[in-house]
């Protein structure tokens, strides 16, 4: 998009907002004032009175009083609140209209947003969980994502970093694809996003893309002092009105909208500060030293008498120790301010807000910005005609450490804290920077014991990478839509709207000549990475809906649609090396003395859809729901382009049946059923297509540029398909006190993609190509409870679900492997295999140490012929124990089997909210239980205590599994860890100030709040709710090293004016 285009745009859009925002419309009318409180008698501030069949109408003041003029004695004022039933009155010839609104505990009268329109909650036959706005409130989080955790049965998030901003991985029941994205749909007023983050991860040639492994959270540009509520789609039924992107579940965002007749202005601020959750207890020098000595006794053991001891008594004594973990982390600001306003006149609403947040990162280095703006507006043109527009603008400012690390553990500062040991001091006796030569020709680490206990090769300590690493990220994004209605009869609207969603993202990356990445040659050095990314995104929607109640018992709902969405994306990147001074850094991309390596990227995709949808109730007891969307997709072929996704499902409210009328403790039973077909196209743009890529060769010597195949034709590619089956149950008792949402669902998806190799004459080593199956099952549970009412009130919610994925059918193929993972001592620890979980750990299986030299030589296997065969034969006490899997009498990678599963036996979430007049308190404690991690650090943050190795733990003596085999890829099987962890994630405490007699401040809250206060877990890294490679679609619980939780307190004022 151009500039030109871009500033048109947004003067139109102000222009519109201005015009609404400004209309006012008169005519005759009927003064309507009253009161409106609760059943005890309590005013309540904020009721909405709406005239019905009109957007006019009033919200009550804090006395509860309200003022609404009505168009004559016909019309119905409908009075609704969150958490009350809506009642509704004819005006007649009252003037003065006093009402009492009556709790609805369970929220029967709810509107929920379900895509392309709304439905009552009693009314819902899907399986939806809403999320209000309010559980963001008081927070200090950066991005929406993190107030979902463990807040909605069935959803799993996951932080791939603590890094503030950095990418979080969102699993609705599971995932579904192996090739294919397995994040969900994200629909933001209406606008339909797809979080690949990967995009704007940046990177550079030389490192398979090394930078920061997890790539900035594109999702924290939205504001959540925005969001109004958040509704997860998580049954097809649900989902089918999205299609071919509805497998993964829909994240439907509402944003605050103005309400008419009113005007309010709110500020909120907060500051606080962080420190990490977790401390590694990383061993000191001299527990390092004298794990060293008991190495040397083990080798002379194993028949080396010359092996002497490292260090004498006195010389441990005297090691001076070094915690990196003391230079690199810190304690961090975090601070938020917002002001917004919101109101409407007669017949026009507005809700305008500006917000900025400020979050140091706890790792030195690292921090994250956010500036936005959001304005929602509204308003009726004419008697029939209603139009408004939702815009957002936003930057966000990232400053990455080096951390996670990527392909490249060596040049991760939260890897190197716990391999760099802490008897070698960050600087030299000059003040120079330690560096590996150096370890090496000193005696921090005597001769001998250096390449099995120093450093890794080419790595440096995290104070170098702390002070000569940069990784700065800005992303600009905007986001607007446009809409018009038009009412064409009474419950017959035509809406139509457009809009844009534009990210531009820029980043520079420099290592300086000191880092070993950074180093060029003797004179010059430096390696300098910039790149440029533009996503720009077109929708046009078209629906008409149909919304009316016939005779009393017929209700019916029905919306038809067509939408035309694309996308243009656009990367360019340059990589400069060997600057003469590291002071320009990425400013002078031309200084360098090599070529500059350049590549630049651009694709497009497009989509047109035609959907539609029926909800109809009759006699408010029988629930029927049909769905059905067809998607056309330029990523596919000619002749499969086209796909169609239905669904359906039946409701029965049993409750309402004359059998169960007279159980007075029962107040609500529903019973849901439903089966539907959802898609996913989150594949890339032209893997059905043939591709080719410019390269480089010789020709006589002489350099050329031609053209080299990169994809082949792949005409019958078609759609990954996800059918579901959910059965659900809606229960309320004792006037809906408690309350009871059950669901079990299988989710099977067919046609997987996966990669099938070529013949090398092919010149491309693999094609795309549907072939294979996996499932998911489940079970989810929320219990929620008003247990107190009255001047004490506490509401208690829970919620459980488990998940269980399994691979059914890989197309012929024996496994599929995600290769060396970063800093992994083995090849290959992440498997796809067939009756299995996607990417569980594989490896040797370990049966505990030997005690003494007798067990080692009753270790062992009878062979077919009847041989009997000692299988660690020249293994010491201390050694581990591996099984023989295959009962070959060799102990080898041959038998290496399943480890571990990334997926857990359980996630649970307890919410508590106490309130005693003007005094309340919150907190939410999340949970995980039965999910191995994959700790791939581990060899350095535990095994190098004599009081963690045989015979008083669980790690071999050093030494003594060296004389078992080689190669030795045990650390896979010891680094497989318990990453089962309950946290107090909330707790907040709040006052809110009486001002009854303060003019001009409608309300004033002060409060304190504390986020992850404490993790009770058995794990040995900084967090075991960490995936450090979430941009890999099948690589699951994996920490490769990966930034540390902030534990945060915060202190806020909120003032309504």
């Amino acid at each position: 998009m151009t500039n030109m285009a871009q500033k048109w745009i947004i003067k139109q859009i102000f222009l519109f907002a201005l015009i609404v925002g400004t209309q006012s419309i008169f005519s005759q009318s009927q003064s309507i004032t009253g009161t409106i409180s609760d059943e005890s008698g309590e005013p309540l501030p904020g009721v909405s009175i709406v005239i019905k069949g009109t957007t006019r109408g009033a919200v009550t003041n804090l006395e509860g009083q309200y003022t609404v003029e009505a168009e004559d004695p016909t019309s119905v004022l409908v009075f609704s609140y969150v958490g009350y039933l809506t009642q509704e009155i004819t005006v007649g010839n009252q003037t003065v209209i006093d009402i009492a609104l009556e709790a609805d505990v369970y929220g029967l009268e709810e509107v929920v947003v379900i895509g392309y329109g709304t439905v009552k909650k009693s009314d819902l036959t899907g399986s939806v969980v809403t999320i209000d706005g309010e559980e963001f409130e008081d927070k200090p989080i950066s991005s929406f994502e993190q107030g979902l955790q463990g807040r909605a049965a069935g959803v799993t998030v996951t932080q791939s970093s603590g890094a503030p901003g950095a990418g979080i991985s969102v699993l609705v029941r599971g995932g579904n694809s192996i090739l294919g994205g397995n994040q969900p749909l994200y629909v933001v007023d209406g606008f339909p996003i797809y979080n690949n983050n990967n995009l704007y991860k940046g990177g550079d040639s030389r490192s398979s893309g090394f930078t920061q492994s997890v790539p900035l959270n594109v999702l924290s540009s939205l504001n959540p002092g925005d969001i109004e509520s958040i509704e997860i789609l998580k049954d097809a039924s649900a989902t089918a009105i999205y299609g071919s992107r509805g497998a993964n579940g829909v994240v439907l965002i509402t944003t605050k909208q103005g309400k008419e007749r009113t005007g309010t202005i709110e500020f909120e601020a907060y500051y606080g500060t962080q420190t990490a959750d977790r401390i590694l207890d990383l061993p000191t020098a001299k527990e390092y030293g004298e794990y060293l000595n008991l190495r040397a006794e083990v080798l002379r053991e194993a028949g080396n008498p010359n092996e002497d001891n490292v260090y004498t008594q006195q010389e441990l004594d005297n090691l001076e120790n070094f915690d990196y973990q003391d230079y690199i982390l810190r304690t961090a600001s975090i601070q938020n301010y917002q002001l917004s306003m919101r109101g409407g006149g007669d017949r026009s609403t507005y809700a305008i807000s500006g917000n900025y947040f400020d979050q140091e990162g706890i790792v030195k280095g690292s921090g994250f910005n956010r500036y936005s703006i959001r304005a929602n507006v509204g308003g009726d043109f004419a008697e029939r005609f209603h139009g408004g527009m939702n815009f957002s603008a936003s930057r966000v400012e990232s400053d990455m450490a080096a951390t996670e690390g990527g392909q490249e553990q060596s040049r991760s500062m939260t890897r190197q804290v716990s391999s760099w040991p802490a008897i070698i001091p960050p600087y030299d006796d000059e003040g120079n920077y330690m560096v590996r030569e150096k370890i090496d020709a000193a005696d921090y680490i005597p001769a001998g014991v250096n390449t099995t206990w120093s450093p890794p090769e080419n790595s440096d300590s995290p104070v170098l990478l702390l002070n000569e690493f940069d990784d700065n990220q800005v992303i600009d994004k905007l986001l607007g839509n446009l809409y018009l209605s038009y009412r064409i009869a009474d419950g017959l609207i035509l809406k139509m709207s457009g809009g844009a969603d534009v990210t531009r993202s820029k980043r520079d990356i420099y290592w300086s000549s000191h880092t070993q990445y950074g180093k060029v040659d003797a004179i010059s050095g430096g390696q300098a990475t910039t790149r440029n990314d533009e996503k720009v995104n077109y929708l046009n929607e078209n629906t008409l809906s149909y919304n009316k109640t016939i005779g009393g018992i017929h209700s019916l709902n029905a919306v038809a649609g067509f939408t035309n969405q694309s996308e243009v994306y656009e990367s360019r990147r340059m990589t400069a090396r060997g600057f003469v001074t590291d002071i320009p850094k990425n400013s002078d991309m031309g200084g360098g003395s090599q070529i500059p390596e350049v590549s630049s990227n651009k694709w497009k995709w497009s989509m047109q859809s035609f959907l539609g949808r029926v909800n109809y109730v009759l006699d408010n007891r029988y629930l029927f729901t049909l769905t059905a969307r067809a998607d056309g997709s330029s990523k596919f072929s000619e002749g499969n382009k086209w796909g169609f996704f239905p669904a359906a499902a039946l409701g029965w409210r049993l409750s309402e049946e004359s059998f169960l009328q007279n159980v007075e403790f029962i107040s609500n039973m529903k019973v849901r059923g439903s089966w539907g077909i959802t898609g996913n196209q989150e594949i890339g743009t032209a893997s059905a297509l043939a591709t080719f890529a410019s390269t480089g060769y010789s020709v006589g010597g002489t350099p050329v540029t031609g053209l080299e195949p990169r994809g082949v034709d792949n005409p019958d590619l078609v759609w990954e398909k996800t059918a579901q089956i959910n059965i659900g149950l809606d229960f309320g008792v004792f006037a809906n006190r408690v309350v009871l949402t059950a669901d079990y669902y299988t989710k099977k998806t067919e046609d997987l993609l996966l990669e099938f190799p070529l013949p090398p004459s092919r010149g491309i080593s693999d094609i795309t190509k549907n072939s294979g199956s996996l499932e998911n099952k489940g079970f989810e549970m929320q219990l929620s409870s008003n247990v107190l009412s009255g001047t004490f009130k506490w509401r208690t919610t829970v919620n459980f679900f488990t998940n269980k994925n399994n691979v059914t059918d890989l197309g012929g193929i024996k496994a599929i492997s995600a290769g060396r993972l970063a800093g992994a001592e083995v090849e290959e620890p992440v498997y796809i295999l067939e009756n299995q979980p996607v990417g569980i750990f594989y490896g040797l299986k370990m049966d505990g140490l030997f005690e003494n030299l007798q067990e080692v030589q009753d270790h062992t296997t009878t062979l077919d012929d009847g041989t009997v065969v000692v299988l660690q034969d020249g293994a010491l006490p201390g050694s581990p124990r591996i099984v023989d899997i295959n009962q070959d009498g060799v102990v080898d990678l041959d038998d290496r089997t399943v480890i571990g599963s990334p997926y857990p036996d359980f996630t649970f979430g307890w919410s508590n909210n106490f309130s005693y007049r003007n005094f309340d308190l919150s907190f939410f404690i999340q949970g995980v239980q039965g999910i191995d991690i994959h700790n791939v650090l581990g060899k350095y943050t535990a095994p190098r205590r004599i009081t963690e190795v045989w015979p008083n733990g669980k790690y071999p003596r050093p030494g003594a599994s060296q004389n078992t085999f080689t190669p030795n890829p045990l650390i896979g099987a010891l680094d497989i860890q318990d990453g089962s962890f309950i946290r107090m994630s909330d707790l907040t405490l709040g006052y809110d100030i009486p001002l009854a007699k303060v003019s001009g401040i409608r309300a004033a809250r002060i409060y304190v709040s504390a986020k992850n206060l404490f993790t009770i877990t058995s794990y040995d890294g900084y967090n075991p709710d960490v995936n450090s490679t979430v941009s890999t679609t099948f690589v699951r619980g994996v920490d490769s090293g990966a930034y540390p939780t902030a534990r945060t307190f915060i202190f806020g004022i909120r003032l309504g004016f």
